[in-house]
């Protein structure tokens, strides 16, 4: 009996304390203190501002994973707190997702991770992930800022790519980033970045295009390309050392060795991008082309219509000089059909005669001195009508040497006469 009653103690006992663990723990529940407010004061200063220095600031917009401080100002311009509330639980058999830790700041979300357990090394990946996408975002929009006109001929930007504005943008951006993760995460976080570095170009692969390609893609171009002009100046190199001319032959070898590498690792779209800007046939497309106020779309379809075919001939013979007269003829006949067809009959003829090289001096003379293109027209009639009565003075038998010296000193100085007054500016309107 006595062994029954005090079993029967401590069955009772047992119940008083799990009915007291209960209340203490309820009452705990409802009276836990709630984590101090974080208040944007205490947050890493905002990122640098994408916008050109010359501007307002954009405002970017994006995926909150990609949201990075912003301050928020009241009406006395003072920075205002933000409260970070207390995160909700997540649903069962549910992993937290954006919209579940979001915060009206950047610190509060980092907060917020780590209040739900979220490991550190993770939220530094995390951190790291945010910074390279607003980097990506900013790299676009300064590819498409700073492209080149590449359907018309520009001295300044050469099939080889340089662009000191997108190249000098680039690494203000890497700049930016550095600053922004050391805000972040403090000092020595270089050696947890796996990003490659994009200060450095070889080839500054601007639009819409390329400036959008993945990091892992637009490291691969610029690779190709450094093995590219590596490839082409070893072959001229030794060449030279040989004494030997260069073959025009093995040069578009090793221009069509870079196009299937580049093949491999773009699309389509982004192999016709890159081959517009700066292919070896584009650049000299460009020059043809030159002074007929072709457009981009225009170029774009001239270009489809005879990279292929200037290519092949490159590749088998070098070049048009090197072709029999009979294969000459077929694929000039099927180049300038697929030119004309694109320009119309009458700027085509513009074009054959842009050929013309007095027509080209023309040009020349025209852009030197700064005056409009639509005076390359009467230029090349000044041109023109000089050389004329150059070829007369020569054939005249009737004349002396001295007397054909003195008319042709007269007949420059005639068309040196006539280029200046066509080219100088008109008086001013009163």
């Amino acid at each position: 009996m006595r062994s029954r009653g005090l079993f029967i103690g401590f069955v009772v006992l047992n119940v008083a304390f799990a009915v007291a663990l209960i209340v203490f723990v309820a009452g705990s529940g409802s009276k836990s203190s709630v984590p101090p407010p974080a208040t944007l004061s205490s947050l890493p200063a905002p990122p640098i501002s994408i916008s050109p220095s010359n501007t307002a600031p954009t405002t970017v917009t994006s995926t909150p994973a990609a949201t990075l401080p912003v301050e928020t100002t009241g009406s006395t311009g003072s920075v205002a707190n933000v409260t970070a509330p207390t995160p909700p639980a997540p649903p069962a058999g549910k992993q937290f997702g954006w919209q579940d830790i979001e915060t009206a700041s950047y610190g509060g979300y980092l907060e917020n991770l780590r209040r739900v357990g979220c490991p550190e090394k993770m939220i530094r990946q995390i951190i790291f992930h945010d910074a390279n996408e607003l980097f990506n975002q900013r790299r676009l929009e300064a590819s498409v800022k700073h492209d080149f006109k590449w359907w018309q001929p520009d001295d300044r930007m050469t099939a080889g790519g340089y662009n000191p504005e997108f190249q000098s943008r680039m690494q203000t951006l890497v700049l930016e980033r550095r600053e922004l993760l050391t805000k972040l995460l403090g000092e020595n976080w270089e050696q947890e970045d796996n990003a490659p570095s994009l200060a450095n170009h070889t080839v500054a692969l601007t639009g819409p295009v390329l400036g959008g390609l993945p990091v892992e893609t637009y490291m691969a171009v610029q690779e190709i390309c450094a093995r590219s002009v590596s490839r082409h100046q070893d072959y001229l190199m030794g060449r030279f050392n040989e004494g030997q001319a260069s073959s025009q032959v093995e040069l578009a070898k090793l221009r069509d060795m870079t196009r299937k590498d580049l093949s491999v690792v773009l699309d389509r779209e982004g192999l016709e991008e890159f081959l517009l800007r700066f292919s070896h046939n584009s650049s000299k497309l460009r020059q043809d082309l030159r002074g007929l106020g072709i457009g981009a779309d225009e170029f774009r379809k001239i270009f489809r219509a005879t990279d292929q075919i200037d290519h092949q001939i490159q590749l088998e013979y070098g070049g048009e000089e090197s072709l029999s007269s009979k294969q000459r003829e077929q694929l000039t006949r099927q180049r300038e059909k697929a030119i004309a067809g694109v320009l119309g009959q009458d700027r085509y003829e513009r074009l054959i005669l842009s050929r013309d090289p007095l027509f080209r001096q023309a040009q020349m003379i025209v852009m030197q001195s700064g005056a409009a293109e639509n005076l390359t027209q009467p230029m090349f009639d000044i041109l023109k009508r000089a050389q004329l009565k150059r070829q007369q003075v020569q054939v005249n038998t009737d004349m002396t040497q001295e007397q054909k010296q003195s008319a042709m000193i007269a007949i420059n100085q005639e068309q040196v006469q006539e280029q200046r007054k066509l080219l100088q500016p008109p008086p001013p309107q009163k």
